[in-house]
C-alpha cells in the first residue's frame, strides 16, 4: 500500500499561475477576461477552491497552448490526494459463508 504524501500535489490553479501567468506577466484578472470569469471565480480557481473540468481544461489547452489532459491529470490528482487524506482509516472486510473476503461487502 503506497504512502500518503507528505504535502499536497500543486493544483492546477497554483500551476496554472505559477508555471504560465506570473513568467509571462499575465495577471490572474487578464487571463480571467479571456475565461469571462470574474475576479471572484479566478481567486476561487487559483486558491484550488474550484475544480478544472474537462470545459475548463480545453479552455486552458486552447489559449495556453498545453493539452487537456494536463489539466484534467492535475485535477485528479488533487483529488486523489484529498480522497486519500479523508480515508483514514481502511475499509474492514467482510467475509462470505466460505470464509473468503468477498469485496462487494463493502459496498454496504
Amino acid at each position: 500500500m503506497k504512502k500518503a504524501m507528505k504535502s499536497p500535489p500543486r493544483g492546477p490553479g497554483r500551476i496554472l499561475f505559477e508555471d504560465f501567468l506570473a513568467p509571462r506577466g499575465i495577471t490572474p484578472l487578464q487571463f480571467g477576461g479571456k475565461l469571462d470569469f470574474s475576479q471572484r471565480e479566478m481567486d476561487a480557481l487559483l486558491s484550488g477552491d474550484r475544480r478544472v473540468d474537462a470545459e475548463l481544461a480545453r479552455k486552458f489547452a486552447e489559449i495556453l497552448g498545453t493539452s487537456v489532459d494536463f489539466w484534467l491529470h492535475l485535477q485528479a490528482q488533487a483529488d486523489s490526494y484529498e480522497a486519500r487524506q479523508q480515508n483514514t482509516e481502511p475499509p474492514r472486510l467482510v467475509l462470505d459463508k466460505t470464509g473468503i473476503p468477498n469485496p462487494f461487502n463493502l459496498l454496504r
